[in-house]
């Protein structure tokens, strides 16, 4: 909340300086972290062990690719986040442009856009701190039927607030699905990995299907993001944005599916040699 009222002061004099300012805390913290968290008791690999390690970084990744050919729905999951992925880029680049462009910011109390966004950034952090924040903590070791069918309810939510937030033409009726839609995301972002977690039942593949699952994720965004940007460039942003909301159905699929076939849980549990 703090760095939210200085990044507005400083974008009140230059755009610049909040972006210098934040690399160089950054790069800052970066040095103060390089002496004060040291690790203890970790022994690198001698020089002549490079290939071994190298044979071993192989083999994860080939344990990473088995895993998802023979698990099904772990594929499935990849192609969740991967929407999910294309959808956050193409809402967290398209956003602020469409209330911008498109909706058009109030003038009646001479706010500048910088203040505007300011308060909009720590109004939805309130929202989280007092709503989604709670609401994981009560949740992340509920069962894992309950937690589906919230994440279920939350996708379903997410995407009519979306597309609200996208054919919006009062900027009141899209602030309000601009607070919900960032209350609900922060809400189901760890609720899906609670959920992830509950359906890994070998432990020593979860490191590697949260990994995998978060490259998908990245490859959603650099690939879906600009395909998503360009259609608004053709259609405008609204129909980028609406576009965006439907990428996220998919997951009400698998959740659905979750539910019909054994309670809420994945159909077939990811297991190092499932």
């Amino acid at each position: 909340m703090a760095a939210i009222g200085g990044s507005v002061a400083l974008a009140l004099i230059s755009l610049r300086l909040p972006v210098i300012v934040g690399g160089v805390g950054i790069a800052a913290t970066g040095v103060v972290l390089a002496f004060v968290m040291q690790e203890h008791g970790f022994k690198p690999a001698p020089r002549d062990d490079a290939e071994s390690t190298l044979r071993a970084m192989v083999g994860t990744g080939r344990t990473g690719a088995r895993l998802v050919r023979r698990t099904p729905v772990l594929l499935l999951i990849l192609a969740i986040s991967a929407f999910w992925g294309a959808w956050s880029e193409a809402y967290d680049r398209l956003g602020e442009a469409h209330v911008i462009r498109d909706v058009g910011l109030p003038s009646f109390v001479g706010l500048s856009f910088v203040v505007w966004f300011g308060v909009i950034s720590a109004a939805s952090l309130l929202l989280s701190l007092l709503v989604a924040r709670p609401a994981n903590r009560r949740l992340e070791h509920a069962e894992r039927q309950t937690i589906t069918r919230v994440l279920l309810f939350a996708d379903i939510a997410l995407i009519a607030t979306v597309v609200v937030f996208g054919l919006a033409h009062a900027f009141w009726l899209a602030l309000v699905a601009m607070l919900a839609t960032n209350t609900i995301r922060s809400l189901v972002g760890p609720l899906f990995s609670s959920w992830l977690n509950q359906s890994i039942t070998e432990s020593s593949v979860r490191a590697t299907v949260f990994s995998i699952t978060s490259q998908a994720d990245a490859i959603g965004q650099w690939t879906g993001g600009p395909a998503i940007g360009a259609i608004g460039n053709a259609f405008g942003i609204r129909a980028a944005l609406v576009l965006g909301a439907s990428l996220l159905s998919p997951a009400v699929a698998l959740y659905a599916r979750a539910m019909r076939r054994d309670g809420g849980g994945l159909a077939q549990p990811v297991e190092a040699g499932a």
